[in-house]
């Protein structure tokens, strides 16, 4: 097995680059080529602006062929089956084989600073199209919505938020060029208010290239008193609109627990709420809500919930809706550390994943089946993707969630097999990160499930 460990190397964001590196966007193949054995999914993962400590972007293939570099830049000369990578201040990409299966996580662990607690963000291939659900735009919480184009052509973006009210006036969130192998920064807490503001209630956006296709991720801080940072988490992308989303990975414990939904269409959603637990469905004390048009609505499901772990799915009568969750580790302030879920995609029929885990972390593995049937899983733990490994089967009941809890191991690889085509998961981490009770969701599902195809690309570098 090989692993690969290196430090940060400054971008390049210039095309004349590309040429050395032998990355080739999707699409764009040079015309005297006619191979497609070089092809390449590939994964942009975010970067930080600011140093944090014990910050790091973790891979792993099943195949043992992972590649990364930053934009502009030439991939790693050695292909490895785990990558463990310092974090750097530039945008990173992960490419394997197009038929293998693979991952990358960016990961965050600092006791202070702006970037306080712990964080994770999977990274994604390039999409047209983007939803979040969940996020906090106040005095007192920031959120900047990063855009990064992989592509050697400028991307057009347009930038949509949405609250309780409807739609938000943004001017200046249209039209976003983000430059060839360049990013865009959009700061939310510069948003004007909407007709009726409404302080402090999470939003909704909706991130749409209009030309090409772009990767984004948002990252969301807590401030406190004179500007003392309290937390940071970057919030997952939800599926797209459906007529009925699952959102996994509710965790055990006291703390926040705010459903966000949003409705963006032309005529009012009529909801309905249900709590899938160990012990099947139940109803978190709602009733019937409506959501207006091109409008969220936010329901505080603390005291419903009373700390039970579990999933939620939610079901319109009519037009198509997408969802999210903001979560604390705690109920109280000086000790809570936020998380963030979204309506998923299932696993998949084969996923892995690397978890740069500590032995004083608890780490739960939540199956949850929206479906009439039983589900099995098959859940398979080891240090090393060729390591000596620990199997298990795992049946997952109808309409239910399952929690398993894994033994603590340091690093873990993560590899999960299934043939039930609706059976979602989410692993939640929890361990001290200083005087904070640090939390963080990880949805497990292949990137392919989440409604964006890979990119792929040509790598010319491979076997040079």
């Amino acid at each position: 097995m090989k692993r690969l460990l290196v430090p940060g190397i400054a971008l390049v964001a210039m095309v004349a680059a590309l040429a050395a590196s032998g990355f080739i966007p999707a699409g764009q193949v040079p015309p005297d080529s006619s191979s497609t054995s070089s092809a390449r999914a590939s994964l942009v993962c975010a970067a930080l602006t600011s140093v944090a400590a014990e910050w790091q972007t973790v891979g792993v293939s099943s195949g043992g062929e992972l590649r990364a570099g930053e934009f502009g830049m030439k991939l790693t000369e050695e292909s490895v089956a785990l990558l463990d990578l310092k974090g750097s201040e530039n945008p990173l990409r992960v490419t394997s084989p197009r038929d293998d299966t693979f991952s990358a996580l960016d990961w965050v662990r600092t006791a202070d600073g702006p970037e306080r607690g712990m964080s994770t963000t999977a990274c994604v291939s390039p999409t047209a199209s983007t939803w979040y659900a969940g996020a906090t735009l106040s005095a007192s919480a920031s959120a900047d919505l990063i855009l990064y184009n992989a592509d050697t052509s400028d991307t057009v973006v347009d930038v949509t938020v949405f609250d309780v009210n409807g739609q938000v006036t943004t001017p200046g969130f249209r039209g976003i060029t983000v430059p060839a192998l360049g990013r865009y920064s959009v700061p939310l807490t510069v948003l004007p208010t909407s007709p009726e503001p409404v302080s402090d209630q999470p939003v909704a956006i909706h991130v749409q290239a209009s030309t090409g296709r772009v990767a984004s991720f948002l990252r969301q801080r807590l401030w406190g008193d004179k500007s003392k940072p309290l937390s940071a988490e970057w919030i997952p992308a939800t599926v797209e609109p459906a007529g009925q989303v699952l959102i996994p990975g509710i965790p055990l414990g006291e703390g926040q627990r705010t459903l966000t939904v949003l409705n963006d269409s032309d005529t009012p959603a009529t909801l309905t709420v249900e709590f899938l637990g160990p012990d099947g469905i139940s109803f978190p004390g709602v009733g019937d809500l409506e959501v207006e048009p091109h409008a969220t609505l936010n329901l505080d499901l603390a005291a419903p919930l009373g700390g039970e772990g579990g999933s939620l799915r939610v079901t319109s009568s009519g037009p198509e809706i997408t969802a999210g969750m903001a979560l604390t580790s705690s109920d109280t302030a000086k000790k809570a550390d936020m998380a963030f879920l979204a309506a998923g995609s299932p696993i998949g029929q084969a996923g892995i994943w690397a978890l740069p885990i500590t032995d004083e972390d608890t780490v739960q593995v939540q199956f949850a089946n929206p479906t009439d049937q039983p589900a099995q899983v098959s859940l398979t733990l080891s240090d090393t993707p060729d390591g000596e490994a620990e199997t298990a089967s795992v049946a997952v009941p109808a309409q239910s969630t399952l929690v398993r809890q894994l033994m603590p191991r340091g690093f873990t690889v993560l590899r999960l097999r299934t043939d039930a085509l609706e059976l979602q998961a989410a692993a939640v981490v929890a361990g001290k990160v200083g005087t904070l009770a640090g939390m963080t969701v990880i949805p497990l599902h292949s990137d392919e499930s989440a409604g964006a195809a890979p990119q792929v690309v040509l790598d010319y570098s491979v076997g040079s």
